[in-house]
């Protein structure tokens, strides 16, 4: 009624990751795309719901939507323009019959790149979704006597001004968070309902611990300066030892 232009947001790896998600998802249930449009369609809160957001705000949402065709966000047709925090190059490949879809309904995809943080920025992050045992806030605690995001960027100004290059790792908020499957303690689980593969854990100390071997050094301001966002959980590097060159911390200013 006010006139304001609707602007979605979209925080995948653009519009292309949906479909192969879903494929993903389906695959795991053991389900197919035409038994989850028939259950959407059929399933009487969905149709309810449906039904009260058309009536109240005039939005037509379909019972099988992102399901027809599959991974479609059909939705993003009310919108201005749909951000997507990823850059051109590194979103996933949109199939071309989508893609001429989205075209005909004037569907516009802006890659944006990340959402920078302003300075003092604060933010809600981590899939940490089970209560401390002590209580209290994960990333707080873990955090407890370590430099604050303004301090951080601080000395990484100050290396960028010295010359020095600065390398950041982030292994994201999902596997550094207490999901089950895909957790730090989770492992992925196969056909045969079988644990495989690596724990989170295992694998975010993988990565890091290659990032202290390629970057690492023993003077403090030797190198490059090495920022790594560990995530919520507590003693996250367990026996790695950082090197001087590197500060680590729950999680830094975006």
């Amino acid at each position: 009624a006010l006139g304001i232009p609707s602007v979605a947001l979209l925080t995948t790896a653009g519009p292309g990751s949906l479909a192969p998600a879903f494929e993903e998802w389906l695959r795991r249930a053991g389900a197919t795309p035409e038994g989850l449009r028939r259950t959407a369609a059929d399933f009487a809160p969905n149709v309810d719901s449906a039904s009260r957001i058309s009536a109240e705000y005039n939005v037509h949402v379909s019972l099988t939507e992102g399901l027809a065709p599959l991974g479609k966000l059909s939705l993003s047709r009310y919108s201005l323009v749909t951000l997507v925090t990823t850059c051109e190059d590194l979103q996933d490949s949109l199939a071309p019959e989508l893609a001429l879809e989205y075209e005909q309904e004037g569907v516009r995809f802006e890659a944006v790149g990340a959402l920078l943080d302003r300075d003092g920025a604060k933010r809600a992050v981590g899939h940490k979704y089970k209560k401390q045992e002590a209580g209290g806030d994960a990333h707080a605690s873990a955090a407890a006597g370590q430099l604050d995001g303004a301090e951080l960027m601080a000395r990484v100004r100050a290396a960028r001004a010295a010359g020095r290059a600065v390398v950041f790792a982030s292994m994201g908020t999902v596997v550094t968070g207490d999901h089950e499957e895909f957790g730090w303690e989770g492992r992925p689980v196969g056909e045969d309902g079988q644990q495989r593969g690596l724990t989170g854990r295992e694998l975010c100390r993988a990565a890091w611990g290659g990032v202290f071997d390629a970057f690492g050094c023993a003077d403090t301001d030797a190198g490059p300066l090495v920022v790594v966002s560990l995530g919520p959980q507590q003693d996250a590097l367990g026996e790695l030892i950082a090197p001087a060159n590197a500060i680590c911390l729950p999680s830094v200013p975006q």
